[in-house]
């Protein structure tokens, strides 16, 4: 196995192979939460228009995320852990979600162009993204 440490949305768009992408202060940590309370699905999107665009035609869609670490007008949620935490899984149970942030979707997005496979990383999931990434690795041999 071959590690390459990369920066920024250069670094993300020249990776290849399995990339992860890690937003360790929020982004990646809200989607974690989000999958832990339940939520089906999680599209990234790199505007707030695109984002909205998932709730104009789906009315059910949840819209979250920031510009620049503020709320966007009209998103239900930010891009913070703790409003995550304080909605529970009631609130995200069996939802799909459109989020949109400033640098981990992007990272994303812009990984997910030559990679084989995109992983969203925080410091809430790195065990298991190890776990995963030594099993693929074994599982290559």
């Amino acid at each position: 196995m071959r590690v390459e440490r990369r920066s920024l949305l250069a670094g993300a768009a020249d990776a290849q192979g399995i990339v992860v992408v890690i937003d360790v202060l929020r982004a990646f940590s809200c989607s974690a939460l989000m999958f832990h309370f339940g939520v089906k699905d999680l599209a990234l999107v790199r505007t707030p228009a695109e984002a909205l665009g998932f709730r104009d035609r789906d009315p059910d869609y949840l819209v979250a995320g920031e510009v620049k670490g503020l709320k966007v007008d009209g998103f239900d949620l930010g891009n913070s852990p703790a409003d995550i935490v304080s909605k529970g899984e009631a609130f995200f149970r069996n939802r799909r979600v459109a989020v949109r942030s400033s640098a981990g979707t992007q990272g994303v997005l812009a990984a997910a162009a030559q990679a084989d496979e995109v992983i969203l990383g925080s410091y809430m999931t790195a065990s298991a993204i190890a776990r995963y990434i030594s099993a693929r690795c074994e599982g290559a041999n």
